[in-house]
């Protein structure tokens, strides 16, 4: 692609400003070519907030109130998972394009209302999957890519955590234990992170998926702080996950295992064996790279993750892959909470053109100032 010199600079706007969004926020001001023109909270200590750290920047409370006001060629959906789905549903309806932090919904229903408003409208969902830009997937990748780590057989993904994630201390810090807004625990959160990585690596969709959660810090909440899930793929291919927000340390750990290689990556450590297709001295190497996965905001992804988003506003077939990834992984999520529910029985994952999809590919055509 060439450069975005003669082309006029994206405007956006924020929903929601907690911790998450002053990360994106900080990634927009050192991203060139596009400009934050307000930011829109309901909460007006919040509103207040936002004018204080972004000079220039108005806030509103409503999607609405901004649209008569300013005019914007995307939204960026920071506020918390209850209310994904409604913001991005008012912004495809007007035409705008829609970025949506993780998870993009909290069940089916509100993925298939999101795809259908998709088919309808000129602006696309691009779901913010910040992990596929780090510099962990781009090894995974570029290891597993090459023609003699042979077929991937199995993978096992470690998350663990002393606590989760917290919000705006003055706010709501705690707002991951509360279901009503979070849409679910660590399955939902780190958990829809982990599909789609585990997705992007196999380079598949699951058929299906058991699940055991539950909550070991006893926080009262009944929201799953632990889980343990296992991907089941074709050909008999199989990716564990455990999550934790209850552990004593912290861990960000992947396993490929191939025919021919294996590669762990765990934190910055990097051991990569190769085999030779079976050979009696397999040769292992280390590595050291620079994860980032200790920055909360993971502000160096940003601008790699809002490329993507770029590219994919003229490019059709990359707005369809990038909605089916945040429907598969839906899709996922949904199943592992009902196998959960079952005491771990696997659940079979529906494909995507059962979840109302069957219209993507005849979608309008979209470009990034239309609305």
């Amino acid at each position: 692609m060439g450069s975005h010199e003669d082309t006029p600079p994206l405007v956006g706007a924020i929903v929601g400003f907690g911790t998450i969004a002053q990360g994106h926020a900080d990634g927009y001001a050192s991203t060139p070519d596009v400009r934050i023109a307000g930011v829109i909270d309901p909460v007006a200590a919040r509103r207040q907030a936002a004018e204080a750290r972004l000079p220039g920047v108005r806030a509103f409370a409503s999607l609405e109130e901004l649209l008569l006001e300013a005019r914007v060629d995307f939204v960026d959906i920071c506020c918390p998972p209850a209310w994904h789905a409604n913001y991005a549903l008012a912004a495809l309806e007007a035409g705008i394009n829609v970025l949506c932090e993780k998870p993009v919904v909290v069940n089916t229903r509100e993925m298939s209302d999101l795809v259908a408003a998709f088919e309808r409208s000129t602006g696309m969902l691009f779901p913010c999957h910040n992990y596929r830009f780090s510099p962990a997937m781009s090894f995974l990748r570029s290891t597993i890519g090459q023609s003699d780590f042979g077929t991937i057989v199995s993978g096992h993904m470690r998350t663990f955590r002393s606590g989760h994630a917290l919000g705006v201390a003055e706010w709501d810090p705690h707002w991951r234990r509360n279901s009503t807004v979070s849409g679910g625990g660590i399955v939902q959160d780190h958990g829809w992170h982990s599909v789609y990585l585990a997705c992007d690596l196999v380079g598949a969709a699951p058929v299906a998926v058991s699940c055991l959660a539950g909550e070991l810090a006893s926080h009262g909440t009944r929201n799953e702080d632990t889980a343990l899930m296992t991907l089941y793929f074709d050909d008999f291919v199989r990716v564990t996950i455990e999550l934790s927000w209850a552990a004593t340390y912290r861990e960000t750990t992947y396993v490929v295992v191939g025919t021919d290689q294996s590669v762990l990556v765990n934190g910055d450590d990097v051991v990569h064996v190769r085999s030779r297709g079976g050979a009696a001295e397999p040769r292992l190497q280390r590595h050291h790279i620079v994860s980032d996965f200790d920055d909360p905001l993971h502000t160096k992804w940003f601008q790699q993750m809002f490329q993507s988003f770029r590219a994919a506003l003229a490019d059709q077939d990359l707005q369809v892959t990038y909605l089916t990834e945040a429907l598969v992984t839906a899709s996922v999520i949904d199943a592992a909470y009902r196998s959960a529910d079952n005491s771990g029985q696997p659940v079979d994952v529906p494909l995507a053109a059962s979840l109302g999809t069957t219209a993507l590919r005849a979608a309008p055509e979209r470009s990034r100032h239309d609305g």
